[in-house]
């Protein structure tokens, strides 16, 4: 699961994203989770690592969070959507503003590692 804030927050200060919203006009959303079924499906679709209520957790959980949603606030997010089913091996969180990438392995959420990227010229 994917998930990319806008508001400005310690993450994400700057939002590029745009999403078609009916009609010819475009809004920026206030978040993004990405999946791996089609959210416009619902909960249609059956089957053991669906992902529809997981992904029902994420948006709630997002739409409630405030401006200084950070680094840990994700992996509480993370967490709480990760799969037992068909277990999630890797989670991550990409810090744009500080160019940092953040993830667990097998759900070892107390053991978060981090890498950072420099510029390149």
């Amino acid at each position: 699961m994917y998930i990319r804030r806008k508001r400005k927050s310690k993450l994400l200060k700057k939002p590029i994203s745009l999403q078609l919203m009916g009609g010819s006009h475009y809004e920026r959303p206030d978040f993004k989770i990405m999946t791996n079924f089609s959210p416009f499906k619902m909960d249609n679709e059956k089957h053991p690592w669906m992902g529809w209520d997981r992904y029902n957790t994420a948006k709630e959980e997002l739409e409630k969070a405030d401006n200084d949603f950070d680094v840990d606030d994700c992996f509480t997010v993370l967490k709480d959507v990760a799969q037992v089913i068909c277990p999630t091996v890797v989670s991550m969180v990409y810090d744009i503003t500080d160019r940092k990438i953040y993830w667990c392995e097998n759900r070892e959420w107390k053991n978060i590692r981090q890498r950072s990227f420099e510029e390149r010229q």
